[in-house]
């Protein structure tokens, strides 16, 4: 599965290199770096995109590399910092 992941990471990086206005293409590739456990990729892409329309899946992804890191604290932190009308980010 981790093949998957690395052809989509070659080919959002393609997309990102080309069009690195678009922040979707960012988001994608942030999530295909995650997936292939490319952590400190994930968090430079992350800090990348400037569109606050992102900020809460940008919120969930480094939650989910400090969880994955055993950062259960800083995780929890973050995911407070998420909108609370997000039913993914409702923590307890």
């Amino acid at each position: 599965m981790s093949q998957d992941f690395s052809q989509a990471v070659a080919i959002y990086e393609q997309l990102v290199k080309y069009y690195p206005e678009i922040d979707d293409y960012k988001i994608y590739l942030a999530q295909s770096y995650y997936k292939d456990s490319l952590y400190d990729e994930t968090l430079k892409i992350c800090a990348s995109v400037e569109n606050s329309q992102y900020q809460g899946k940008i919120l969930q992804l480094q939650a989910l590399i400090r969880y994955e890191k055993n950062e259960f604290q800083h995780a929890k932190t973050q995911l407070k910092q998420n909108d609370m009308d997000d039913p993914d980010s409702i923590i307890t």
